[in-house]
């Protein structure tokens, strides 16, 4: 069963942009770390500042191709981080099916359970 929305989640940062993970962002981010699933779950429950820049590059340059990772990072501060988080966290489960190949979806950090 097929449950992914290919629908873009809005952010704005220096301007509204769209982030949405296609293959192409996925095959990006597998490059560059490996595994999607683990990086998913560094970039929304770790906040580690590299992977969501890198993330963030990734699924933003499928609007913008021309946007650079430096440019992706000076858009990121510490007051809209959250922020971030939580769009980066809305369209990697957009994009997400429930299950890949046998592993459970990264849930966002609010919905997991202590």
């Amino acid at each position: 069963m097929n449950n992914v929305k290919d629908k873009p989640v809005k952010i704005m940062l220096d301007k509204e942009r769209e982030m949405l993970f296609t293959l192409n962002v996925l095959v990006d981010v597998q490059d560059e770390y490996g595994d999607v699933i683990e990086v998913f779950s560094k970039a929304m429950t770790d906040q580690d500042f590299r992977v969501i820049r890198m993330v963030m590059h990734a699924a933003l340059k499928e609007d913008d191709p021309e946007l650079t990772v430096e440019q992706v990072g000076r858009m990121i501060t510490m007051s809209n981080l959250p922020r971030v988080v939580e769009a980066l966290t809305e369209a990697i489960g957009l994009s997400t099916p429930e299950e890949v190949e046998g592993k459970t979806p990264v849930e966002p950090k609010a919905k997991q359970k202590a």
